[in-house]
């Protein structure tokens, strides 16, 4: 993660592809607390799935004993049955 006086860059990315699926394992889930933040818990539900996330966090400042910063960022994916 590349750091700088303001905050630190955060990028992440996952790609599963399941060609035949022989052993019948459970669908890939996006949404809810794992990725695709914003979207309900399994909103997009597939054999295959392709996700990324682009994260910036400032730096914390101490305000009464806590500590508070900002962070921004930006979520793309999807999961489907067939890769189109």
């Amino acid at each position: 993660m590349p750091v700088s006086v303001v905050g630190k860059l955060h990028l992440d990315g996952y790609f599963g592809y399941r060609y035949q699926d022989y052993r019948n394992v459970s669908p890939f889930r996006l949404g809810g607390d794992n990725r695709l933040r914003g979207f309900p818990a399994g909103a997009l539900v597939g054999k295959n799935l392709a996700a990324t996330n682009a994260e910036f966090r400032t730096v914390g400042i101490d305000i009464l004993s806590a500590q508070v910063g900002l962070a921004a960022f930006y979520d793309v994916g999807a999961a489907a049955n067939a890769l189109e």
